[in-house]
């Protein structure tokens, strides 16, 4: 149920507004981090948007998850807490209120775990729903 309202029932409804980070990165290894955002943008926001309002969402979720220090480096070469973090940003893009955070299979270490966490609780701060 959310919001007293049978999710099941309503899937299509609700699919908008749900997001999913899934354990694994199924993110394309030579594509670089802005590649993997903008493609993720077009794919996802509504066609109304504009090229220049998908490009200002892609540029505030890369810097509100701390990506701008790599965005032209190719997602093979990302640390594991730097793709966690672009897997993230990758869901934020459709305004999700509810995010499903699965485990990450890959083993954070607590520092990065860390930089998750608080991230996640910022999310969170800021209205939306996760779930972990």
């Amino acid at each position: 149920m959310i919001d007293g309202i049978n999710l099941y029932a309503n899937l299509k409804a609700f699919r908008s507004s749900i997001g999913f980070v899934p354990s694994d990165y199924a993110l394309q290894q030579t594509f670089t981090v802005s590649e993997i955002m903008q493609e993720g943008a077009r794919l996802r926001m509504p066609r109304s948007v504009s090229s220049g309002d998908r490009q200002q969402r892609v540029r505030t979720l890369l810097e509100n998850v701390g990506l701008t220090q790599v965005i032209e480096q190719r997602v093979a070469l990302l640390s594991t807490v730097d793709r966690r973090k672009l897997s993230i940003a990758l869901e934020l893009l459709s305004y999700p209120s509810l995010l499903l955070v699965d485990e990450s299979s890959e083993p954070l270490i607590p520092f990065d775990q860390v930089q998750i966490t608080l991230l996640l609780r910022e999310l969170s701060r800021q209205g939306i729903t996760i779930i972990q």
